[in-house]
């Protein structure tokens, strides 16, 4: 409002004034905008006019200051302070203040402006504006731009920037008409700013640039920021020139930065996969990383009002610098230098380190453009230890030494694509046949790879004739495995007959099992499981050999399953049926359920495996055998059933059936890598024991139907590391009444010890009536202890209608050899039959030499004959002893074996 109004006429009274004074007070006036002239709000003051000019001296607080022809909304300002004159010239009004103060809470300004208004209305007002600035803040920036007079391209730009920091010292000047404020038409527009500790998005898209230490400098066509800045990319910025031109044109702005970025290759190579500069090219969809540092140079164009139009140039120079490739490998210590436009990329002779050897690349455009078709080739030494990342660890182990190769990627408007070729000769490969290599041997390998984004990734790869490989890597794909595809093993291409898994094919003529049990077994824990892409494994053998058994032509074929075992069949000439295996970290198990298993013996000599397996990993067992043929022992049908344990691993229960023999066993296994202890209890039972014999492949005449033999054995190795010589355990043997006619000599080691035509000549010597036909039994007993392979029989009792035959002594099962003690005590009135042939057989498998019970009560003691049978197996020698005299007989009786 206005008060205190005061008039002052200077004249002759009823004549005009020659001048007047006219004075108010103001308190809150509003003044309004007219036309460039801005409104103000909160004034209060003097103001004094008289016929030739006069003053304003006024004061504002809380106020706002608006030119809606200027500034999109009007300004807080928390005081303003001055002093305004005007006189009136011979031409012109003259409006001036020297001395006005402006603050509010983003900064402080004093200014000083003179106007000219001329008289002659047709001609345009002018003025002269100089203002200073001084601890101004960028946080509201935005309010300050004259966005009604500026193009919607500058706006734009102006918007994104989102200025923040502070403002040390702005001027200001400005010369010209009112009308063309602040830029068009301006005589004169220059504004110097001093920034410090500023950030700014100087282009869309790219990173923000924080710390900047520099100079603005705006002028009716230009504006243009030099300086430095700490952070862009994670880069340093030096020399930094942002140039925005033509301002005084419509839509005509165009902003054009030049830089020199120093610091790490990590976040320059994030920016150029993600960033804008190649926003059209593959490189998005690639796993790329960088390390180390590097030197950016970049200068870049830009049209306000089509920033599609853009253009790049500039180069990035390397400095022991790494990249990381979407294989998940490192290029390391790099140097050399990369140039760059919007449309070409190109470099020659960079070089570092890669897969543990040198490396040397180029880059050329192969056609121009948005994004460029590019081709990079290198070559380079590769050392098989650094090959994980590609091969894998448990491939990688298998390789030793390095080799040269070359490869060549393409990147561009197809999808990224990648050629890698070697011959590796230089590295040896210990995987067993058909995988193994030595180090001179020439074998190309040729790799196609290609990278379709949002795609998964495809490779195809050939090892000589030996290995081929058809895979798929789907990403980040849901429900989806992690490859896909197909590996074979053999001289035919990988077919891939499903979408999703992988396929595992061996074909191979020959395959022998024991070199890669040691391969695998060497130095592992046990603990690897089937990944779960493992979908199919199939093989197709002509020979395959197994611990130097030929099984003959084998065929397999499993498939996962919901429940993650891997099911299918087995089919060949020597076994057939049905398998499953589950193969997991926390659980291991193997089912086999097969019509038929024949397994002949090992070939002579054939290495016997040096892995060990852990009984504490060893996978659980289900085995069903339909008929089982083992080193040419009918056996019959077998069930067995195993699981692991705590301390170890347990058989629970393995029978083997036949309608004339039963044989059960159970036991345990203990023990890790080289100390391993297997015990089990034994028990053998014959209703037939000529079929029996006959069934288990021994040459021996023995007929009983009652013959079992109880015990248990042990010996300090695993189940399958079994040998006479490490033998340990007790049996009992009895047998029903039969008859004894024949036995081969070494039959089954513990059958047919003795050498029979060398003890039958000798004991037809005494028995010339009693050994020509057999010899039948009344029944059998005896009890043995084997340590070390080493039996001990203490106890042999045959009793039979024409002899008594007792044993005692040692039998030599590794070395075979015997030293024995006899007696043969003829029936009074007896007709012995084969008494020599009852030497090795009647133990029935245990012992090689039967010990016979003292003659009966009843018999003459003068009638017992007793021998030494002590030698090798081939060729005992057998001693007659001297037979003792009548006072001797009570005291040697005890002596007798049996008695």
């Amino acid at each position: 409002m206005a008060h205190d109004t005061r008039l002052v006429l200077y004249g002759q009274l009823g004549s005009k004034p020659r001048d007047f004074i006219y004075e108010m007070a103001l308190d809150d006036v509003a003044v309004n905008a007219h036309k460039l002239y801005p409104s103000l709000t909160g004034v209060s003051g003097l103001i004094s006019v008289n016929k030739n000019g006069g003053f304003v001296d006024a004061t504002a607080s809380a106020s706002t200051l608006g030119q809606e022809k200027v500034f999109d909304k009007p300004l807080h300002v928390d005081r303003i302070r001055t002093k305004v004159t005007w006189d009136k010239g011979e031409e012109n009004w003259h409006v001036r203040t020297s001395d006005m103060r402006i603050s509010n809470e983003d900064a402080d300004v004093a200014a000083q402006f003179h106007a000219s208004i001329p008289l002659d209305i047709s001609q345009q007002p002018r003025l002269e504006l100089s203002a200073e600035l001084r601890n101004g803040n960028l946080a509201n920036a935005d309010r300050y731009f004259p966005v009604r007079l500026l193009s919607d391209g500058m706006n734009g730009w102006l918007k994104q920037t989102k200025f923040r920091g502070r403002v040390n010292h702005l001027q200001l000047d400005y010369k010209g008409a009112v009308k063309s404020f602040p830029i068009r038409g301006a005589d004169t527009f220059d504004v110097i700013a001093n920034l410090s500790s500023a950030s700014m998005n100087f282009l869309p898209g790219w990173p923000r640039v924080r710390g900047i230490e520099g100079d603005l400098v705006v002028s009716k066509t230009d504006l243009t920021l030099t300086g430095t800045a700490t952070d862009l990319l994670g880069q340093r910025v030096d020399d930094a020139v942002v140039h925005l031109e033509n301002l005084d044109k419509q839509d005509q702005q165009v902003i054009n930065v030049s830089t020199a970025l120093h610091g790490g290759t990590k976040q320059v190579v994030e920016f150029l996969r993600t960033g804008p500069l190649f926003k059209d090219a593959p490189l998005q969809n690639l796993n790329l990383a960088g390390s180390g540092q590097g030197l950016l140079s970049l200068k870049l164009s830009m049209p306000l009002r089509q920033p599609e139009n853009n253009t790049v140039s500039g180069s990035y120079v390397l400095k022991q610098a790494g990249l990381q490739l979407p294989n998940d490998s490192w290029l390391t210590k790099l140097k050399g230098t990369l140039e760059f436009t919007d449309k070409t990329v190109s470099a020659t002779g960079v070089n570092g380190r890669y897969l543990g050897g040198d490396i040397n690349f180029n880059v050329d455009t192969i056609k121009p453009g948005r994004p460029p078709v590019v081709e990079i080739h290198a070559s380079g030494q590769a050392q098989t230890g650094e090959l994980v990342p590609l091969l894998g660890e448990w491939l990688v182990e298998g390789l030793e030494g390095s080799t040269a190769w070359r490869g060549v990627m393409h990147l561009g408007a197809g999808d990224p694509s990648l050629q890698v070729s070697t011959d590796m000769t230089g590295i040896t490969s210990r995987f067993p046949a058909p995988l193994d290599k030595s180090v001179d041997t020439a074998w190309p390998l040729k790799l196609d790879a290609a990278f379709p984004p949002g795609k998964a990734s495809q490779v195809a790869f050939t090892i000589t004739d030996r290995v081929y490989g058809n895979l798929s890597f789907p990403g980040d794909q849901p429900d989806m495995p992690e490859i896909n595809g197909c590996i074979t093993i053999g001289s035919q291409r990988a077919q891939c007959p499903a979408p999703t898994g992988l396929d595992l094919a061996v074909v191979q003529p020959v395959l022998e099992t024991t070199p890669w049990i040691d391969y695998l077994g060497s130095g592992k824990e046990g603990d690897g499981e089937w990944p779960d892409f493992m979908t199919r494994v199939s093989a197709e053998i002509e020979s395959l050999v197994v611990s130097g058994v030929d099984m003959e032509d084998v065929g397999l074929k499993l498939r996962r399953q919901p429940d993650g075992y891997m099911r299918g069949w087995v089919e060949g000439s020597l076994v057939s049926g049905e398998a499953g295996v589950l193969w997991g970290t926390e659980r291991k198990h193997i089912e086999l359920n097969l019509d038929q298993l024949v397994w002949y013996e090992a070939a002579p000599g054939y290495p016997v495996s040096t892995s060990k397996p852990d009984p504490l990993t060893f996978p659980a067992l289900d085995i069903e055998i339909g008929d089982l043929n083992f080193h040419g022992m009918k056996l019959g049908r077998m069930t067995a059933k195993g699981v692991p344990t705590p301390q170890g691993w347990g058989l629970e229960s393995m029978l083997l059936e036949r309608p004339d023999m039963t044989i059960k066993a159970s036991g345990r296994w203990r023990g890790s890598l080289k100390n391993h202890v297997s015990s089990f209890d034994v028990d053998f039972t014959s209703t037939d024991m000529l079929a029996t014999l006959e069934a288990l492949d021994v040459n021996t005449e023995m007929g009983t139907k009652d013959f079992h033999t109880t015990g248990y054995l042990s010996w300090a190795d695993t189940p399958f590391d079994f040998s006479f010589g490490i033998m340990n355990g007790v049996l009992d043997i009895s047998a029903g009444k039969g008859s004894l006619n024949s036995v081969e000599v070494g039959a089954g080691r513990l059958l047919g010890a003795l050498n029979v035509d060398t003890l039958r000549r000798r004991l037809l010597l005494d028995f010339s009536d009693l050994f020509e036909e057999g010899f039948p039994f009344d029944s059998i007993e005896s009890q043995m202890t084997i340590k070390l392979g080493q039996a001990n029989v203490t106890k042999m009792l045959m009793p039979g209608p024409s002899a008594t035959i007792r044993m005692e002594g040692r039998l030599g099962i590794v070395d075979e050899d015997i030293d024995m003690k006899m007696a043969i005590s003829p029936a009074v009135g007896g007709n012995l039959a084969v008494a020599g042939f009852a030497l090795g057989g009647p133990v029935g498998g245990v012992a090689t030499y039967i010990a016979q019970k003292a003659i009966q009560k009843q018999m003459n003691k003068s009638a017992n004959y007793r021998y030494h049978v002590i030698g090798s197996w081939e060729a005992p020698v057998v001693e007659k002893l001297a037979s003792p005299k009548a006072d001797q007989v009570a005291e040697e009786e005890d002596l007798i074996p049996g008695e």
